[in-house]
């Protein structure tokens, strides 16, 4: 087949009409016409355009003997599924959501040894009288409630996606409009986005200066055991920051990324 035929079949696989076709590519209907006509012939940027649109190769639309040597393997192949403007912003707007709970799930994890560390540290170190029996039995139950919250959280957030997961493990082609979208939400992002990382990372590094400066002036064991915990609620707080806030940006990349090329 030549490059009108081709174009033809391939419309009609997508069961579009000329119309259709041309509104996709954002030329006239008589273009289009033109075109399977044999009337004359697209220009190179409306033939990548078409390619990335029926889910083929540009060499298939132009060369012959591409058609000819992947002529059979071409019709079994799962046509690539076009992303429109709403699907995209919707997946996008859910994933940036599902992030920032997964991260809190993160963060709380890490916050969930800080309740069990005060009270038998509280116990051991005769802070409180408190048995460390008891001590040990209370942290546990908190323990085991806390990491049980954010597991459910957890696989809570990984239902929501499920239904995008064409999206997270497929490639695909970019419907109009969607790649401007995601351009302009990164840009929007990018300050914020550089502002967590940075917060992350100083906190990181500044949550651990306590426990150095604590233990250079030999403060008490309790008190070393209450900044620990207070450096485990500010790593959670950069968690946050880093994964769920950073993450955002991350997905849009991604996204892009996972595109058909």
């Amino acid at each position: 087949m030549n490059l009108s035929e081709k174009i033809i079949d391939e419309r009609k696989k997508k069961g579009w009409s000329q119309e259709e076709l041309a509104d996709k590519l954002d030329v006239s209907r008589q273009s289009v016409s033109k075109w399977e006509g044999g009337l004359s012939t697209p220009e190179v940027e409306k033939i990548v355009k078409m390619a990335e649109l029926f889910g083929v190769s540009t060499d298939y639309l132009l060369n012959y003997k591409v058609e000819k040597e992947t002529e059979n393997n071409l019709y079994e192949q799962k046509p690539l599924r076009v992303v429109s403007l709403n699907e995209a912003t919707e997946f996008l707007s859910v994933r940036a959501e599902v992030l920032k709970k997964i991260a809190l799930a993160c963060a709380i994890c890490v916050t969930s040894p800080i309740i069990p560390l005060i009270l038998i540290g509280s116990s051991y170190f005769k802070a409180l009288d408190l048995p460390l029996g008891g001590a040990v039995a209370i942290a546990f139950l908190f323990l085991l409630i806390h990491v049980s919250f954010a597991v459910v959280i957890f696989i809570r957030q990984g239902f929501k996606l499920e239904k995008y997961h064409y999206l997270l493990k497929e490639k695909f082609v970019l419907g109009e409009g969607v790649e401007k979208m995601v351009k302009e939400k990164l840009a929007q992002m990018r300050n914020g986005g550089i502002a967590a990382l940075c917060a992350g990372i100083v906190l990181c590094i500044l949550g651990a200066m306590p426990i150095v400066i604590g233990a250079l002036m030999e403060v008490s064991n309790f008190t070393l055991v209450c900044l620990t915990a207070a450096l485990l609620f500010v790593v959670s707080i950069a968690i946050y920051l880093l994964a769920g806030i950073c993450g955002g940006c991350v997905s849009y990349r991604a996204f892009l990324h996972n595109k058909n090329k």
